[in-house]
């Protein structure tokens, strides 16, 4: 990534933590995802979180790589999902138990997410999906948006597009997972529905 896709990285992790401090206030203060930027290894991407005053964010800010980047109880990978566009499989529900609990083996616990932070004016196939392949770690799936199956048939993506920004699948998650929280009985299906229509950005929809 060059400079200016580096400044569009950090800006939008900004958005997220924004949006995280705004549903937190609008629930019960609890953020419903602890973010973790990590891989910040180059001193280039490390100051440009850093002009945003990314050392005051609700975050956690490393340079080390992912597999490094937690403690053995801090992840459970076979809960985690790897988000790519070009995954085969799809994200169809998630366990959405209270995040604020501490995790133990004996207990379910919510499913984390790991969202490749590729920022490119040019889409490249499959990068997600090889980056999910390069990591090698057991038990991790890869998984994608249900958008084909579950996005508003009225409107349409324009030019069939999947990628979506960074703040825009974790709003989507968000939305999702604050829903089923506080409506267990709802179908995944409706919430995925709901969701989608209201956290796409109209930038990327255009009417029939």
């Amino acid at each position: 990534m060059g400079l200016v896709e580096k400044k569009s990285l950090a800006f939008q992790a900004q958005i997220i933590i924004g949006d995280m401090k705004k549903i937190s206030d609008e629930v019960d203060h609890s953020m419903p995802f602890g973010i973790h930027i990590v891989n910040c290894n180059d001193v280039e991407t490390y100051k440009c979180f850093q002009t945003l005053n990314a050392n005051k964010w609700k975050s956690r800010l490393s340079e080390m790589p992912l597999q490094e980047s937690f403690k053995e109880d801090e992840i459970d990978w076979a809960n985690t999902v790897y988000l790519s566009p070009d995954a085969t499989d799809v994200l169809l529900d998630f366990n959405v138990a209270d995040s604020r609990e501490s995790y133990t083996a004996d207990k379910k616990h919510a499913t984390s997410f790991i969202i490749g932070g590729l920022i490119d004016r040019t889409i490249v196939k499959n990068a997600t999906l090889n980056q999910y392949n390069s990591l090698g770690i057991k038990n991790l799936k890869c998984k994608r948006l249900p958008i084909a199956e579950y996005f508003d048939k009225s409107v349409n993506m324009i030019a069939n597009k999947k990628e979506l920004s960074l703040d825009a699948v974790v709003r989507i998650l968000s939305r999702f997972k604050m829903i089923k929280l506080n409506s267990p009985e709802s179908e995944p299906a409706e919430i995925w529905r709901k969701v989608l229509l209201e956290a796409i950005p109209l930038r990327t929809i255009k009417s029939k």
